[in-house]
């Protein structure tokens, strides 16, 4: 059992970089007031990250590991409106290239995931064939996910 002398209640699911586990939680329940706290597995330590001036840390920011680095991500509105409607969409993990990958959580027809490149500011849109026999339910989305679809026979 570690103690933690910095009372708080952790909010939502952590990232881990280098050793360290970041996640967020609330530090006075009464005010709601919320702060990054980092765990160091190896000095079994706990410490507050301080947020950059003028940034904002709000219950929706999703932790990510941008080249590295801690980050957040905070959108100014929970939907994008584009050339393919209106959709909900959800913070997936960030791509190999540094791109931060959103897809929606309900079946739609055509269905996309979305990468956006933070260095370019560019976003593609790719789309997923063969999704029309998913009508009901949520779509769950995972990075880097590989199966090994070869069939094996006893010989």
């Amino acid at each position: 059992m570690i103690e933690c002398s910095i009372p708080h209640h952790p909010t939502y699911d952590g990232i881990c970089i280098d050793g360290c586990l970041y996640y967020q939680a609330i530090v006075d329940r009464g005010s709601g007031v919320s702060a990054i706290i980092c765990f160091d597995v190896r000095s079994e330590k706990f410490s507050f990250i301080r947020k950059a001036q003028g940034a904002a840390l709000w219950r929706e920011s999703t932790l990510v590991d941008y080249k590295g680095r801690l980050g957040t991500l905070t959108a100014d509105r929970d939907e994008l409106t584009g050339e393919t409607g209106e959709a909900q969409l959800y913070y997936i993990g960030m791509s190999a290239n540094n791109e931060v990958l959103l897809s929606p959580r309900y079946p739609s027809s055509p269905f996309y995931v979305f990468y956006y490149n933070f260095e370019r500011g560019t976003i593609r849109r790719v789309e997923i064939q063969n999704m029309d026999a998913l009508k009901y339910g949520r779509i769950h989305t995972f990075l880097d996910h590989v199966e090994d679809v070869k069939l094996y026979t006893n010989v």
